[in-house]
């Protein structure tokens, strides 16, 4: 019970500081004013943490997020199946580990 406690904090700040850091960073000339979507597969115990910041971040770079909430391990089955996807952020690092190697993730998918 403790060790999901942890994870589940951990997982939210995470998202926490991503969320913040994408909000703070300088805009990127090809994600300015996109109108195709940034797509997300995110776990539902993190639903909460990534409403709070969507409108912002729809505001402020123009760009809207298609973002599908569930548990981690059918997000990882759809991310298999479609191929195709933004961020994935699992309620457990344990999915990152499948993913990583089903290779899902592209470029450097760090754990932080």
């Amino acid at each position: 019970m403790a060790r999901s406690v942890v994870v589940m904090f951990l997982s939210l700040a995470f998202l926490g500081a991503l969320v913040a850091s994408l909000i703070r960073s300088p805009k990127p000339v090809s994600q300015a004013e996109s109108s195709e979507p940034l797509v997300i597969y995110c776990a539902a115990s993190n639903k909460s943490v990534l409403e709070a910041i969507r409108g912002d971040y729809e505001r402020d770079y123009k760009t809207p997020l298609q973002i599908q909430y569930g548990p981690s391990q059918t997000l990882l089955a759809s991310l298999e199946v479609s191929g195709s996807g933004d961020l994935y952020l699992p309620a457990d690092d344990s999915y990152l580990a499948l993913a990583r190697e089903r290779k899902l993730l592209a470029g450097d998918s760090s754990v932080f």
